[in-house]
């Protein structure tokens, strides 16, 4: 019986979900007796689509490991056994790693939403999104990769190949999406029909156009709600930075502080924030540093003199990631 079978092949065979063999050290007629053992009935386990991968190669550390000529022996024993060769979906073990390190590379908002756990997307929740539109634009990219990994398992499901970068946004998703945006839906309208953005639409004086238009007009007004509601993340240190950049001005020094404070700026970005609210957000601190300058200035020159402005010395502001 195929089901008693030990070693390699048995693994093979009572898989009940994809999986990734090594074949190092492997001889012709070890990995024809593979083949042969593994996929010439089919296979019992398996409830749904499955995708078994064979390492038959490796970098400069690994190379000696497996034999040049492997992959032309399982393809060998495939077709002894019935199978078809799919010319189209041969990819070097080269060109794979280049993809999939690129497809690491591009750790964009979009992949970690779609890999992460329900609970950690409430985190990312509370730490990237400050605004009704990110959290829309979040909810728009999660039902668009929703229709994509549903357009990759009906190819699945049609005995469709898979190209490399389908296979990883396939195997990426996590799964939960329902949830996910369940999730997302109800900080849409959080933001729509909380208290702050209740004040905030008296103080644009649009109270008459929400009641004509009910709920468009709440929607719109969370799209024009003011992006400095929600302070940076290291909006403290951009200002201080800011206060530091302007006294130094006055003695006609610009050392790095400017750098620092775009890090920064950029390190306080959300996910999904647009150009113009991220913006906004950093004006505010422009803003209010200038007023906190202001102060110092008016309080110095109240106790008679500005000479502690004048041994003024820049230190870097650190902030770990």
């Amino acid at each position: 019986m195929a089901e008693q079978l030990s070693g390699l092949a048995g693994e093979v065979r009572s898989s009940i979900s994809s999986d990734q063999f090594d074949l190092s050290g492997y001889t012709e007629s070890r990995a024809r007796d593979l083949m042969l053992a593994a996929f010439s009935t089919p296979l019992p386990a398996p409830k749904e689509m499955v995708r078994f991968t064979f390492v038959v190669g490796g970098g400069k550390l690994v190379r000696s490991k497996y034999s040049d000529d492997l992959p032309k022996w399982l393809a060998a024993a495939a077709r002894e056994i019935g199978f078809t060769e799919d010319r189209g979906a041969a990819e070097t073990f080269t060109s794979q790693v280049e993809k999939f390190q690129g497809y690491i590379a591009s750790k964009s908002p979009v992949v970690v939403i779609s890999s992460c756990t329900v609970e950690k997307l409430q985190g990312y929740i509370a730490s990237k999104i400050s605004s009704w539109r990110q959290a829309r634009k979040m909810l728009e990219a999660l039902k668009a990769n929703q229709e994509r990994y549903k357009e990759i398992e009906a190819k699945l499901c049609s005995g469709t190949v898979l190209t490399v970068q389908e296979q990883l946004a396939y195997d990426n998703n996590s799964g939960g999406d329902d949830e996910k945006m369940e999730i997302l839906q109800g900080e849409v309208k959080k933001y729509v029909e909380e208290a702050s953005v209740a004040s905030l639409e008296a103080t644009i004086n649009i109270a008459a156009e929400q009641k004509e238009a009910g709920v468009l007009a709440r929607k719109a007004v969370a799209e024009k709600a003011n992006a400095t509601k929600h302070r940076l993340k290291y909006g403290d240190d951009v200002r201080k930075l800011r206060v530091n950049l302007l006294q130094l001005l006055t003695l006609s020094v610009k050392p790095d502080v400017e750098h620092d404070i775009e890090h920064l700026e950029n390190l306080s970005r959300g996910w999904f924030e647009t150009d113009e609210d991220f913006q906004a957000r950093c004006d505010c601190e422009v803003k209010e540093a200038a007023n906190l300058y202001a102060a110092k200035m008016k309080k110095s020159s109240g106790k008679g003199g500005g000479g502690s402005w004048v041994s003024v010395q820049y230190i870097p502001c650190l902030v770990s990631r």
